[in-house]
């Protein structure tokens, strides 16, 4: 017998989605916001520039990303007031053509990579 109108599978069902709506809060609210970051480090080499960035809400990486990108300067990218880690077909906003593991190991792959890059043409 149910009470309240309700059956014990409905209450369950509710409270599972009441738990995965928490959490996809929570995932969310980890993810990068394309407007709330701070660069610091760079790396230049003919048109592939290397960012190391750090997005003020994530917790991965403690919010760190190492990013590439084709065809801008740094000089461009510090008047941008947003920089989205990830990839988009977007016309509005630039994309990373690649991103690596914010470690050193990481910043040596991104580098190497524009270097080979920017050395192929």
């Amino acid at each position: 017998m149910s009470m309240g109108g309700f059956s014990k599978s409905s209450y369950s069902d509710s409270i599972e989605l009441l738990r995965v709506k928490k959490e996809l809060n929570h995932i969310q609210t980890q993810m990068p916001q394309p407007f709330n970051y701070q660069i610091f480090g760079h790396w230049q080499f003919g048109k592939y520039l290397v960012i190391k960035i750090r997005y003020m809400n994530c917790t991965n990486y403690e919010g760190t990303k190492i990013l590439l990108f084709e065809g801008v300067t740094m000089d461009q990218v510090s008047e941008w007031k947003h920089i989205d880690p990830h990839f988009s077909e977007s016309t509005k906003y630039k994309s990373p053509i690649a991103r690596f593991v914010p470690t050193p190991d990481g910043i040596d792959m991104a580098v190497s990579l524009a270097k080979a890059l920017s050395e192929k043409k």
